[in-house]
């Protein structure tokens, strides 16, 4: 692990081995305190070395470190501080993992131990002799190989255990001893009872001058002086390929602060970072062209400065609340946020917060986004839909007042007509001509068909603009398109109207007129989608001065793909209609339970805009 902590312990970098280490995210250690990382047990155990590298000394130690999923890590820090002219500003940590090193060194004591007993168990001899070669330690094996007692064998040397015929070899397995080589030969030697014993001898000088000599078999204890000999090896390698990592993780953490620091440069957004008191200690370039001011002029200043005068209690008090609270970042403010250029000018922003402490202190940074044109086009946005709504309300006055038109024309004209024709040939029908019986008939069915045709433009008025309506009243018109409902389509309709409602709604024929439109499209799509048999048409008092208009059938329910299918006009116009008298309107539905179609209205004594279908 590599990483740099200034003097109060804040970390300023550090690399990916702390993801395996603390299983945290380096990036995010970046302003961690120390103490918030090690934890108060280890940090508490370190304190000493940190006390004493921020003092200019550079410290050395072993540590263990636990680490995610119950891992725990023998390591070896060093701490190295950072002075510059005479004063520490913060140290450098490198951490290397040494378990496998611990690992070794506990192994070499059970080695130790097992050489011990090895050396009291083992079947073959073993003999230690002193700087002047003289046997200082025996175990039984080699007693009773030799037929000696302990007692006889110390203080003896090699010598006086070898075969007369051996002699000669002594001076060169010696020189070789001296040089510090290991003697692994064939040698006599002689029991106590004078019969030669030859032994395989496996013999060295040790450091500090004693020699250790085996007799017989010495396979095992040569493997193990192997594996020794290949772990200090493989030690050494994981050293020096660790020690270059730890160079290429410096460099790449220059390289990689160096991009962050540009990546802060240049970013589009204007991030300032503030102190606990609200100073300015940071900001990039892109804040310093929003608010129209150099960034030296921005560090050190207080941030209200940049706040417009009747936001800045309320700001410092938000701030406040979400310093005392645990959430990392969130946006700022539940409406538009007003900031100040340093001109004077106000403007609107989007802004995020997020905090971070540092040792004790807090900070806070705040990420900004000029949102000027978002919300000149938003309130542009806003004018077009209300003139749009003008313009839905006006269209449909219009075809009302069409509509009327024609359906008094139909009435007035047309209808007339039939029956004038009607009339006519009933008196030719009457007068006893004489005529042949075919026209006679002919007669009778153009009697039929003007009746017909009379029927059919009775319809029609109805559809254009029910007669009910203006002479009778909404009620009424209601209860009529729910019978011609039930006769049509066989579909049980019920009309069920507070008396207040009725009275009321009189004076109001916009509210009639789009509460009956509404009933009419409401019913057709229950003839051409639900299935239904039966229909509840509800007219009642709603609190707050309002009226309330409740459709509910029994058939499949409308579901949501339904709403959203093209050319589908009908729901649309619904909401539109009802939206231009500032109602509301809700449809719902489900399988089980059918569709139901609520809208609110104010009621005509409730009412604040001036209704100008009425006029």
């Amino acid at each position: 692990m590599l990483a740099y902590w200034d003097a109060n312990l804040r970390c300023r970098f550090a690399n990916q081995a702390y993801r395996h280490w603390f299983g945290v995210d380096p990036n995010s250690l970046v302003g961690t305190s120390l103490r918030d990382l090690l934890g108060p047990e280890l940090f508490a155990l370190n304190e000493p070395h940190i006390r004493a590298v921020l003092s200019g000394q550079e410290q050395l130690f072993e540590r263990s470190v636990p680490g995610p999923g119950g891992v725990t890590r023998e390591s070896l820090a060093n701490y190295v501080p950072d002075i510059v002219e005479g004063t520490v500003v913060g140290f450098l940590v490198q951490v290397m993992d040494i378990t496998k090193v611990k690992a070794t060194h506990d192994a070499l004591k059970e080695a130790e131990e097992y050489l011990r007993q090895l050396f009291e168990l083992s079947h073959e001899g073993i003999l230690v002799a002193d700087e002047a070669g003289r046997y200082t330690d025996v175990n039984d094996s080699c007693c009773h190989m030799l037929g000696y007692a302990r007692t006889e064998i110390i203080g003896k040397t090699f010598e006086d255990l070898l075969a007369p015929s051996e002699l000669h070899r002594l001076p060169t397995a010696r020189a070789e001893m001296l040089a510090g080589g290991v003697h692994v030969q064939e040698w006599m030697l002689l029991r106590r009872d004078g019969t030669a014993l030859p032994v395989e001898v496996r013999a060295r000088r040790l450091s500090d001058g004693r020699r250790v000599g085996l007799l017989l078999d010495i396979t095992d204890h040569k493997r193990i002086l192997a594996a020794e000999r290949a772990t200090a090896m493989q030690l050494e390698e994981t050293v020096a390929e660790r020690t270059a990592e730890l160079r290429q993780a410096t460099n790449d953490l220059q390289v990689s602060e160096a991009r962050l620091r540009g990546i802060f440069d240049s970013a589009s957004e204007g991030i300032i970072t503030t102190d606990a008191n609200q100073i300015i200690v940071e900001a990039n370039a892109a804040a310093a062209r929003m608010f129209r001011c150099q960034v030296g002029d921005m560090l050190g200043t207080s941030v209200e400065l940049f706040i417009p005068q009747r936001y800045r209690a309320a700001h410092a008090q938000e701030v406040h609340k979400f310093g005392e609270g645990t959430s990392g970042a969130r946006p700022m403010g539940q409406q538009e946020v007003v900031a100040l250029r340093a001109d004077g000018q106000e403007f609107p922003i989007e802004a995020s917060i997020s905090q971070v402490t540092v040792g004790s202190q807090k900070l806070f940074t705040v990420i900004h986004r000029d949102v000027t044109s978002q919300a000149q086009m938003l309130a542009d946005l806003r004018s077009a839909h209300a003139e749009l709504e003008k313009l839905v309300s006006a269209m449909d006055r219009v075809q009302e007042d069409e509509r009327k038109r024609i359906s008094r024309e139909i009435h007035d004209d047309l209808q007339q007509t039939l029956t004038a024709i009607k009339m006519n040939v009933t008196a030719i029908a009457l007068a006893h001509l004489e005529l042949p019986s075919s026209e006679h008939a002919l007669l009778s069915e153009v009697a039929a068909l003007a009746d017909t045709a009379m029927d059919s433009t009775r319809r029609i008025i109805r559809d254009l603009r029910p007669p009910m309506i203006d002479e009778l009243g909404l009620v009424a018109a209601l209860e009529s398109l729910a019978n011609q409902t039930a006769q049509r389509h066989r579909i049980e309709c019920r009309v069920d109207v507070s008396p207040n409602v009725s009275t009321a709604l009189q004076q109001k024929p916009s509210i009639t007129t789009c509460l009956y439109r509404v009933t009419q499209e409401a019913l057709n799509n229950v003839v051409r989608h639900a299935n239904a048999t039966r229909v509840d048409i509800t007219l009642e008092d709603a609190p707050g001065g309002q009226v309330l208009l409740r459709i509910c059938d029994d058939g499949v329910g409308l579901l949501d793909a339904d709403r959203k299918k093209a050319g589908s006009f009908g729901l649309l116009g619904m909401r539109e209609r009802v939206r231009a008298l500032g109602g509301r309107i809700s449809i719902h539905g489900s399988p089980a339970n059918g569709t139901t179609v609520e809208v609110t209205v104010s009621m005509p004594s409730a009412q604040k805009v001036v209704d100008r279908s009425a006029d």
